[in-house]
């Protein structure tokens, strides 16, 4: 038995390294960072409609938003950045 969710897994996990990295590159956590991935990964998801052999799925996009709560999350415990 599958979690119902685990197909859209990956999307979460794109936001997550790919604001990690940026943060390591540019030595700075923010905010700014992480809802700029969010939308370009929602943006790439939506695209996908036009595209030939992709699949669009509202539930990758909810994935997105959700890696983007969790790297909030984690930013916060991990960083301290102030609310």
């Amino acid at each position: 038995m599958t979690f119902w969710f685990s197909g859209n897994i990956p999307n979460i996990y794109a936001v997550i390294i790919t604001c990690a990295l940026i943060g390591a590159a540019y030595n700075k956590h923010q905010i700014k960072n992480v809802v700029d991935v969010t939308i370009g990964l929602i943006g790439y998801e939506v695209l996908q409609l036009w595209l030939p052999e992709r699949t669009f799925d509202l539930w990758d996009i909810a994935a997105c938003v959700v890696g983007l709560l969790c790297y909030l999350v984690m930013a916060r415990l991990f960083f301290q950045w102030s609310a």
